[in-house]
C-alpha cells in the first residue's frame, strides 16, 4: 500500500532527469555505495550472529504494516537510492516508463515469494538450523556487495 505509490513517484521524478548523465551518475553512485552499506551492515550481523526477535500477534496488521513500512528508515533509504537506480535502469535498458509496471510487478512477486519462503521455512522449524540460514544470508550479502559495486563501476565509466 506504501510502496506502490513511492514507487511511482520515484518514477515520475526520475523520468524528469533521464537525460542528464550526472543524474545518472550520481544514481548510480548513491544505489552502489548504499547496497554496499547494506553488505557491510549485513556480514557484520552475519559474523557477529546477531538473531531477530519475535513478535507478538497484531490486531491490524495492514495498518500496523502501512506505519512500519512508511517510517522504515532502512526502506527509505533503500528506493531513495538503489530503488532509483532499478528505476533508471529499467527506463534506460527498455526505453520505456510503461515497463516499469512490470518491473513492479517482478519485484512485488520476488518480495512475496521470498517472505512465503522465509515464513514457511520459519514454520518448519527453520531458526532451529542456524547454519543453513548463514548461508542463505551469506549468498544475500554477496549479491547485494556485487551490485554495490556494478552500480559503483556504472557511477565511474
Amino acid at each position: 500500500m506504501f510502496e506502490f505509490p513511492l514507487f511511482l513517484a520515484l518514477s515520475l521524478g526520475y523520468s524528469a532527469v533521464a537525460g542528464s548523465s550526472s543524474a545518472l551518475r550520481a544514481v548510480s553512485l548513491a544505489g552502489g555505495l548504499s547496497l554496499l552499506l547494506y553488505a557491510v551492515l549485513s556480514a557484520k550481523e552475519l559474523i557477529s550472529g546477531g538473531r531477530a526477535q519475535g513478535a507478538a500477534p497484531l490486531r491490524h496488521p495492514l495498518l500496523v504494516g502501512f506505519t512500519l513500512t512508511a517510517l522504515n528508515p532502512y526502506f527509505l533509504a533503500w528506493w531513495l537510492s538503489a530503488g532509483v537506480k532499478l528505476v533508471a535502469d529499467v527506463v534506460s535498458l527498455t526505453g520505456a516508463s510503461a515497463s516499469l509496471l512490470a518491473a513492479y510487478a517482478a519485484h512485488v512477486w520476488m518480495d512475496y515469494a521470498w517472505l512465503s519462503a522465509m515464513a514457511w521455512l520459519g514454520g518448519k522449524g527453520g531458526s532451529k538450523v542456524p547454519g543453513f540460514a548463514k548461508i542463505i544470508q551469506a549468498v544475500a550479502t554477496a549479491a547485494l556487495a556485487y551490485y554495490g559495486f556494478t552500480f559503483l563501476r556504472e557511477a565511474f565509466t
